[in-house]
């Protein structure tokens, strides 16, 4: 890997997490109910909300499509507002599923 031109304030390598994403948005919906999970063109959906996205989706994926382990996920998401939902979902049911966002036709 050629770093020669990488901007030293960045660092070169990253350090895993202890925990999964979907652990610390549990963790966070249950500290941080009410503070925003994203802010989004003065849109704001906090942790609670958030959370119960990811769940319904991913109870609404697994039981009336039968979404399991390894399948794709290909959902209309409009706008970067809501892709972290459906994202989130694929992940918290450790399905290894790739989402992938297919643009609405207008």
């Amino acid at each position: 890997m050629n770093l020669t031109h990488w901007p030293p304030v960045i660092p070169q390598h990253l350090e895993l997490p202890e925990t999964s994403l979907c652990y610390n948005l549990e963790v966070s919906a249950r500290r941080y109910p009410r503070r925003a999970a994203t802010l989004y063109y003065g849109g704001v959906l906090d942790y609670a909300g958030l959370k119960r996205e990811v769940d319904a989706l991913a109870g609404y994926l697994q039981q009336a499509c039968g979404v399991r382990r390894g399948d794709r996920v290909a959902l209309p998401v409009a706008g970067q507002k809501r892709v972290v939902g459906p994202l989130l979902c694929c992940v918290k049911r450790h399905w290894h599923a790739s989402f992938v966002r297919a643009h609405p036709s207008p």
